[in-house]
């Protein structure tokens, strides 16, 4: 159970200049309440939006499941998920097996978004 919280605790510590400067920026604003126009206009990588690009990514190897986007996720898990894209912690090395989520929380928040 401690080694549990040391690993988040660990996890937060290093997220934390992140996301303090991307507070101080002005760049945290929740994106599934947010306008789509304006949030691809600030992105200087790619016009997808953040929650698309992440949730297709991680589904890239899931797209042979059957019932992907039919099978209802844990609405935990799903407000979870949401939460992380909305701090945009998530980046393009991560899998999800890493994320500790199935597919179908995946399918269901993109089918959200």
């Amino acid at each position: 159970g401690n080694q549990f919280y040391n690993n988040i605790s660990r996890y937060l510590s290093s997220k934390m200049p992140e996301i303090e400067q991307r507070l101080e920026n002005d760049d945290l604003i929740p994106l599934f309440s947010y306008d789509l126009i304006k949030h691809c206009s600030k992105r200087k990588d790619t016009l997808i939006a953040y929650p698309i690009k992440i949730c297709i990514h991680l589904l890239e190897n899931s797209l042979n499941e059957e019932d992907l986007f039919c099978i209802a996720p844990l609405q935990g898990k799903q407000k979870n998920i949401v939460a992380e894209l909305n701090l945009q912690t998530i980046d393009r090395e991560t899998t999800l097996n890493e994320l500790n989520y199935d597919q179908h929380v995946l399918a269901s928040t993109l089918k959200q978004y």
